[in-house]
């Protein structure tokens, strides 16, 4: 419990996960986090912080909506103080509750965490200008020329890691919360799978208009694509399977019929017997249709 005595001035998150009842004890707890630290003692701590100017709060039991009042000292043993009317003490041991689900109602910035936005797309833009040379995903994403091979899960791999040594806090999530407080009539859908940090380098370097989830524009495409196609209703239910493993893989394989949802409805075998030897050519037509 952070409160009286505690001074940890890095501090930049306080999570409530019990109920506070008292409003001086509740105050104190606030104050842990108003600590102020110079950019360097800062910095020694989180290592591509600039200075400390503000500190989040995690409510998770509704500590904020709840009446809380002045705390006075109780007479006799603190573990079992004495009830009103002669009732029996209560008990105080706290109950952990661990068959309850919690549930996130709410994530990303708050209108008041602008400069925290600021600084996340600048800071995301710097690892794009500074990287382009050395990852080929950027190379391919941002249309530079010479660009070769074609986009794949292990090239994201890469390309994630390098974000995440150029700071920890630049993650798909908090790039997407992140464009989505600062363009929010742009920015249409949730993040969804690692995949949509495609949709997000393009819409940070002004590719599209608007921010989407991968899948949705691979949806878009794969309906371009299939359009005017004789496909029987079967094969077409087969491609539909095809098209969102694609979204998420960024290939198909014939070793991924052997898994879900392939291998239950016949696996390989069965998606060869639908296409036969047209198999090859149209998931490779396909393909390069949905990640180009």
């Amino acid at each position: 419990m952070i409160s009286t005595g505690t001074d940890i001035k890095p501090l930049e998150c306080l999570v409530f996960m019990r109920a506070v009842r008292s409003s001086g004890y509740f105050e104190q707890m606030i104050g842990r986090g108003v600590r102020t630290i110079n950019p360097e003692d800062l910095r020694a701590v989180t290592g591509d912080a600039d200075a400390k100017t503000h500190f989040i709060i995690v409510d998770a039991v509704g500590v904020y909506e709840s009446v809380k009042t002045d705390s006075q000292a109780l007479s006799g043993d603190p573990s079992t103080p004495p009830e009103p009317n002669g009732a029996p003490p209560r008990d105080h041991n706290q109950i952990l509750d661990d068959v309850s689900v919690d549930q996130v109602l709410n994530t990303g910035f708050t209108p008041q965490s602008s400069t925290q936005v600021t600084r996340v797309i600048h800071a995301f833009k710097q690892f794009i200008d500074q990287n382009m040379d050395d990852l080929s995903a950027l190379q391919i994403l941002c249309e530079r020329p010479g660009a070769q091979g074609k986009l794949t899960v292990d090239s994201l791999n890469k390309l994630e890691e390098s974000l995440q040594q150029h700071s920890n806090g630049l993650t798909c999530e908090s790039l997407w919360f992140a464009y989505q407080n600062r363009f929010p009539n742009k920015v249409r859908g949730s993040f969804e799978w690692r995949t949509d940090i495609i949709s997000i380098i393009r819409f940070a370097m002004g590719y599209t208009f608007f921010l989407d989830p991968f899948s949705a524009i691979v949806n878009r495409k794969f309906e371009e694509w299939i359009t005017g196609k004789a496909f029987t209703q079967e094969q077409r239910e087969w491609l539909e399977m095809v098209r969102d493993h694609i979204a998420t893989s960024l290939d198909i394989r014939m070793s991924d019929f052997e898994l879900a949802p392939f291998a239950e409805l016949g696996n390989g075998a069965k998606v060869y017997q639908l296409f036969g030897d047209d198999l090859d050519n149209i998931l490779t037509d396909l393909t390069e249709k949905l990640v180009s």
